[in-house]
């Protein structure tokens, strides 16, 4: 299934790097696709492990309740 995902993946960004933007530099670093993919799906799993968020400007927290208190 992995292998499957990553191969979508590139058809993908070949689809619309190459074909549909005519991007030169999509053909050229195609491969880091699948690169970035991973770093974001690490920062997404990293959002799990705090309870302070900052939006706008300011520090909120997450409370066991579910509530954003500012901090």
């Amino acid at each position: 299934m992995l292998i499957i995902t990553w191969v979508m993946r590139l058809l993908m960004g070949w689809a619309v790097g190459v074909n549909i933007l005519n991007d030169p530099i999509a053909k050229k670093f195609l491969w880091v696709v699948p690169l970035g993919d991973l770093i974001y799906f690490g920062i997404w799993c990293y959002g799990f492990l705090g309870s302070t968020i900052e939006w706008r400007g300011q520090r909120l927290k997450l409370t066991k309740e579910g509530k954003l208190v500012r901090h």
